[in-house]
């Protein structure tokens, strides 16, 4: 059996397998487990690529190109916990697990931002345009050195913020 569910992998599972989860959401992160649930390590498109240029081909086994220290967090850690784990380690999602360490569902920092589930990788529009102008006058002295859309709010600039959305 390679593949539990759309996001993970178990550890016989091939680079190729890696590639169709990863492609298949927009969490854009695999999870490879062991028989018994448990996470063994993670694979996100840069690390296929950075295997690829090792030598390794799509038909090698994800445990050889996975990160094999992956960041983890427990699926009862608070959105701020898990905020700060993703901003400490510069990752986009990471895997949450029970007491016991068996993998229960990834989480995506878009979640804990919106408060809303990632789709899967569905194309809702192909260009967007982000107006980010102004002055920021009514946001002085705060603009005086900065711009408008690089103003963090609970830690993210304006900018990011709309883009994310």
């Amino acid at each position: 059996m390679v593949s539990m569910s759309k996001i993970t992998l178990f550890s016989e599972a091939t680079l190729i397998d890696a590639v169709r989860v990863i492609e298949g959401t927009a969490k854009r992160l695999a999870v490879v487990l062991s028989g018994d649930d448990r996470v063994l390590g993670t694979l996100t498109d840069g690390d296929i690529r950075r295997s690829l240029l090792q030598g390794c081909t799509l038909q090698t086994v994800v445990t050889e190109a996975m990160n094999k220290l992956p960041v983890t967090a427990f699926v009862n850690s608070s959105d701020s916990i898990l905020r700060d784990l993703l901003k400490k380690h510069n990752i986009r999602a990471l895997p949450l697990v029970d007491k016991e360490h068996k993998y229960v569902r990834t989480i995506h920092e878009a979640e804990l931002i919106t408060g809303h589930q990632v789709m899967t990788n569905q194309k809702i529009f192909k260009i967007a345009v982000i107006m980010a102008g102004g002055e920021g006058t009514r946001l002085w002295p705060i603009t005086q050195n900065l711009p408008k859309p690089m103003v963090e709010i609970n830690g993210f600039p304006l900018l990011e913020r709309q883009i994310r959305r």
